[in-house]
């Protein structure tokens, strides 16, 4: 799961995004409503009445309401459009856009070889070709590796790279979940902070 890149939900705001790593949309839709059961706030209005307001933890279901990939960015600025959708005018649903992007993180081992490594640059280089993808790259100075060395000559021999590999095509990679927030009368509602 990613950090949650929730719109706050206050006085002036009617709705909400949560974005959320994973491609498995049961799955990561039920951890995200887990993830954000303490994502609510009671609020009294200028005439006294008491109000819950909850976000995605409040929803009982989902609606994919997109079948194109987007960045998160274009989904972050699609979704205010869809949320007049009819499934999810009542804020007990909430929706769904599937999320991507063509950065792609990777951790390599670096397999040994005769003689190691001659330096830094050569290892990762080694490491990182053979899974670079048609249009893929990456910035050497940006990678982040580990090396074990041979104790008398100093060559590399063996180890693990992190890179970031950028420009390839975009791959599906978590969910935008948007919704309203629900404005629930607290005579409604049995929990205990509004008994």
């Amino acid at each position: 799961m990613s950090v949650p890149t929730t719109t706050p939900v206050d006085q002036a705001t009617t709705h909400w995004h949560y974005h959320a790593d994973g491609i498995d949309l049961d799955a990561v839709y039920q951890q995200a409503t887990e993830d954000n059961t303490d994502d609510s706030y009671l609020e009294t209005d200028d005439e006294g009445s008491a109000n819950w307001h909850t976000t995605i933890a409040g929803t009982s279901a989902y609606c994919v309401l997109g079948d194109t990939l987007l960045t998160l960015e274009e989904a972050v600025e699609r979704y205010p459009s869809l949320l007049g959708h009819e499934k999810l005018s009542d804020g007990t649903r909430c929706g769904a856009l599937p999320v991507g992007g063509s950065d792609r993180h990777v951790m390599v081992p670096l397999r040994a070889l005769s003689g190691g490594y001659r330096d830094e640059a050569d290892a990762i280089t080694a490491a990182l070709t053979p899974i670079v993808r048609a249009g893929e790259s990456f910035d050497i100075d940006a990678v982040e590796a580990n090396f074990y060395r041979h104790e008398d000559t100093g060559t590399i021999v063996s180890g693990v790279v992190s890179a970031t590999l950028t420009g390839g095509q975009p791959v599906h990679a978590g969910w935008l979940f948007f919704g309203l927030a629900q404005h629930t009368p607290t005579e409604s509602c049995s929990c205990s902070i509004c008994q």
